[in-house]
């Protein structure tokens, strides 16, 4: 086998050494590995492919956490029930490395760990395969999470044959070593530890004196949020909300804004009394001395700057002037239009007072049955930071997470409607017993939190926890669990000390929000994800930075769950609308969540997401409807596609014809309705213009074949025309290369003029698009389309025509034209139609395109696209179950249509593709669950 890499090897490295321009494959290539989330570039990526493939491992690494265990521990166990081993050479040099890690170690059994004594201060990774292919990887990364996924970090990528003398010289060293090197044990840990724990009080000692309590500043995101308020206030707003992410500090942005405003007289509003102390500590540490008081059960001192309870303020309203406090601050805000009894209260009071300014704070404002939040705040959003932003800016603390299967008790997976005997069953506390001890987690203990689905299967968990030796606690809401209680329960979870403490409080949804508790280093989701506010409210309980604190531990038990696919789109903030993109994220999740955090799911989990995603419905009058009405309220103005786009919040390329019966579920009155932006309005209840048939088909046809962005010609010359009314394609070729250095191509030119004169449509789709005349064209001219002309005299007609053409080209330049070649952008997405159009045939030939295609209609670019269902149906029909299979990540082994023979026509055109110019694009999908 190694005979065969040969040549490649030697290719890639005149390649990478001598002349770039020389073809190589990129799989042998020597090159740099360092990270940079923006270009899709991480080490961890690196380590987790070669993990993958190889067939042993040898690392020597001087430095090694356990968030840089946590990083690659899938990978570690995969490997494990493979049979695959590797070898660790680490050090005790500085006495950096933490016994835990140490003993996280040990629980591989393929592995084999040894510890220099010294000053060893390699960081090198040797990966084998069974081709006789070696990787060495040698820089700058240690195993820690930050080296792997955040630091500037470069790392040489290389590969070598086994009698490769780099090779060679690289595992001579590296047994050198490993003979120098003391085997990692239980009894060298002990030791270890004695040490470990006298450099730690060392360390203490030497940082005394020197920790006096600095003036406290905002992080520049905390700024940006004052400075939003500000500016508000001084415009004459009365009420603005700022919308945060848990443990970004939501508290001190109102502390330091109201330092800025400096009131007379204060109100802080909340509904805990935990929350409440802490607040006044906060405010305390920005504000100094001041005149404090806390109005909350029998603590009841008044003071300018006065804290309280909803409750006791709503109890005692009668006790205060109207226009008492210059500056009323609300924390968690949504309450008020919660539809739960704070509700009532919480309105009483904002009536009563009369206030300069109120301020809102929430980091759950979506929308429910209830209420709206933002109109509350006159719908003013000063400032808003989510999870993925408070991530990047190193706010709030990093997280591994772990999607694993549930349990399967006696053939039964566990779902939403499961019995309870399955849910507390003893296979099932097991299960989690085993994950507790498994995955690796931060501090010198557990502290952790257990989100579970009923009062009764809580309850029984934590009996069967405790009899396992973990010591739990059951909490549920209500008078069952008075705050006095809770509180002695979260100061158990939190305490250092070894007797009388929790690892674990099991919870139904109390903890969901309104508590802080920072020592939290572990999370256990033992409950569906309905909801992907929920899953990030109970993710936040553990996100608050504490020292000490390297990482959170998140582990998700998934069942066979019908709302699985949330899981993806709370992850990472998606608006779910392409299931295309919620499948990459599961695959390559930890290169998209952004800092040192990671994502990963085992592989019985996946095939459950994979399933919830194949039948995921988005309703469109509820998940999407409430993100452009808070689109809208962000805005001060009706949205359109393009705001959509950049805002993130809803992917507009839905609204095209393609993915209507695959992701959207819309009400049945509206299901043979001409799909728009206007359409649209009208479903989710908001005004909507009253366009004739020939206004709305004719937004319809466009959005359906421009909103998807794959290319500009269309829209560039859509808008020329509707400005000018006539232009020469001198000037369509002109504003080409000027806006995106596109050197025009004449055949797309006739293309798109054909298409947007209706010569591309025809069968079906006639009867569909009744409306398509936009435009005509001669020799040098193209002109709009008289009847589409008199159409664009109604000025929301125009504008909505014109923000398909916006959006579309604000696609193309953000996703398509980096590596636009003409025609198409390698490794996008595309369906059947988008290559027609892309690649100019004069027709829409989706129907007749099935495995492959030759068109001749351009002869400088004559293409045969080639279409792969790569996992096929296992009931296919014999004759048609083609063996196409990839050979390696270069190369594909494809089989042409049933019947063919080598002499057919079409076969030797492709066999002679390089000789006769033809490109040979392909195109695959992992299986008939796909889009189109």
């Amino acid at each position: 086998m190694s005979e065969e890499y040969k040549d490649a090897i030697t290719k890639s490295i005149t390649s990478a050494l001598i002349d770039k321009s020389v073809p190589s494959d990129s799989s042998v290539k020597p090159r740099i590995v360092f990270n940079d989330i923006n270009s899709g570039s991480i080490v961890l990526s690196t380590i987790h492919k070669e993990l993958d493939n190889c067939s042993s491992f040898s690392f020597t690494i001087a430095f090694i956490t356990r968030g840089g265990i946590a990083s690659i521990h899938n990978k570690l166990k995969e490997l494990e029930e493979k049979g695959v081993c590797g070898r660790i050479i680490t050090t005790d040099f500085q006495v950096f490395n933490d016994p835990k890690a140490f003993e996280q170690l040990l629980k591989y059994k393929n592995l084999s760990v040894r510890v220099y004594s010294g000053n060893l201060h390699i960081k090198g990774y040797i990966f084998h395969y069974e081709n006789g292919l070696n990787t060495i990887l040698i820089g700058s990364s240690n195993l820690t999470q930050d080296a792997l996924k955040k630091n500037l970090e470069w790392n040489l990528r290389i590969t070598s044959l086994d009698n490769g003398d780099l090779l060679s010289e690289t595992i001579d060293e590296y047994e050198r070593i490993w003979n120098k090197s003391e085997e990692l044990t239980p009894e060298w840990i002990e030791k270890y530890n004695v040490r470990f724990g006298e450099f730690r009080l060392e360390r203490i000692r030497n940082n005394d004196g020197y920790n006096d309590l600095p003036i406290i500043k905002p992080f520049a995101m905390q700024q940006e949020a004052v400075d939003a308020l500000c500016e508000m206030r001084n415009k004459g707003e009365k009420k603005a909300i700022i919308i945060s992410a848990t443990g970004i500090g939501k508290t001190y942005i109102s502390a330091f804004f109201t330092r800025e405003v400096n009131p007379k007289t204060m109100l802080f509003l909340v509904h805990r009394e935990k929350i409440l102390n802490d607040a006044i500590s906060s405010y305390k540490n920005v504000l100094g001395k001041r005149n404090y008081g806390k109005f909350m059960g029998a603590s009841k001192w008044k003071g300018d700057y006065l804290f309280a309870s909803i409750q006791t303020m709503y109890n005692h309203l009668d006790e205060f002037d109207p226009h008492q406090f210059e500056l009323i601050v609300c924390d968690e805000a949504h309450h008020i239009a919660s539809g739960d009894k704070k509700v009532r209260q919480y309105k009483k009071i904002l009536n009563y007072f009369k206030p300069k300014f109120m301020m809102g704070m929430t980091a759950t404002p979506e929308r429910n049955d209830c209420g709206d939040v933002y109109a509350e705040f006159d719908n003013n959003i000063a400032y808003e930071v989510r999870l993925n932003r408070a991530l990047e800016e190193d706010l709030v603390c990093p997280f591994h997470y772990f999607g694993i299967s549930d349990l399967t008790v006696n053939g039964v997976s566990v779902d939403e409607k499961s019995d309870f005997r399955f849910l507390a069953s003893d296979e099932r506390v097991k299960h989690l017993v085993k994950a507790i001890n498994e995955f690796p987690y931060s501090g010198r203990r557990i502290k952790g939190l257990i989100f579970c689905s009923r009062v009764n299967e809580g309850e029984e968990l934590s009996k069967k926890l405790n009899e396992k030796g973990l010591r739990t606690v059951f909490l549920e809401g209500g008078n069952k669990c008075p705050e006095e209680y809770r509180q002695e329960c979260i100061d158990k979870l939190e305490s250092d000390d070894t007797d009388d403490v929790f690892d674990f409080i099991i919870t139904r949804d109390i903890f969901n929000e309104g508590v802080d508790i920072p020592s939290v280093n572990m999370v256990i989701m033992m409950r569906p994800t309905k909801s992907a506010v929920v899953f990030i409210q109970q993710l936040g309980r553990g996100l608050r930075k504490k020292e000490n604190k390297e990482f959170l531990t998140v582990i998700d038990f998934i069942g066979n769950y019908s709302n699985n696919y949330m899981i993806p789109i709370a992850l990472f903030g998606d608006n779910g609308a392409n299931k295309d993109r919620v499948r990459r994220e599961i695959f390559t999740g930890t290169k998209l969540i952004p800092g040192a955090s990671t994502v990963d799911f085992d592989k019985i989990s996946k095939e459950r997401l994979f399933s919830s995603i194949n039948s995921m419905k988005i309703n469109v009058v509820k998940e999407l409807g409430d993100k452009y009405k808070d689109l809208q309220i962000k805005l001060k103005r009706d949205p359109g596609l393009l705001d959509m786009y950049r805002d993130g919040c809803i992917d507009p390329r839905p609204f095209s014809e393609g993915h209507l019966n695959t992701v959207l579920s819309i009400p049945g009155k509206y299901k043979n309705s001409p799909w728009n932006l206007n359409t649209f309005r009208r479903i989710i209840g908001l005004p909507y213009e009253k366009y004739n048939d020939d206004e709305d088909r004719a937004l319809f046809f466009l959005t359906n074949y421009l909103s998807r962005g794959i290319r500009p010609y269309e829209p560039v010359i859509l808008k020329s025309v509707m400005e000018k009314g006539t232009v020469f394609i001198a000037e369509i070729e002109e504003k080409l290369k000027e806006s995106f250095g596109i050197k025009a191509d004449q055949y797309a030119i006739e293309s798109a003029c054909n298409l947007l004169s209706g010569g591309f449509v025809g069968g079906q789709e006639l009867k569909k698009f009744t409306f398509r005349n936009f435009v005509l064209k001669d020799e040098k001219t193209i002109r709009i389309d008289p009847k589409f002309q008199s159409l664009i005299t109604n000025d929301k007609l125009n504008w909505m025509v014109q923000d398909v053409c916006d959006c579309c080209l604000e696609i193309f330049k953000k996703e398509y034209l980096k590596r636009y070649d003409g025609k198409l952008c390698l490794f996008s997405q595309y369906s059947r139609r988008d290559l027609c159009v892309a690649y100019n045939y004069y027709t829409n030939c989706e129907g007749t395109i099935n495995g492959y295609q030759i068109n001749r209609k351009d002869p400088n670019n004559m293409v045969c696209p080639i279409f792969v269902t790569y996992k096929k149906k296992e009931n296919i029909r014999a004759e048609i179950n083609y063996a196409d299979q990839f050979i390696d990540n270069e190369t594909l082994s494809w089989v042409t249509q049933h019947g063919r023979k080598l002499g057919n026509n079409e076969v030797v055109t492709i066999l002679n593709a390089d000789k006769n110019g033809m490109k040979i694009p392909l195109f695959v999908q992992r299986n008939d669950y796909e889009d189109k």
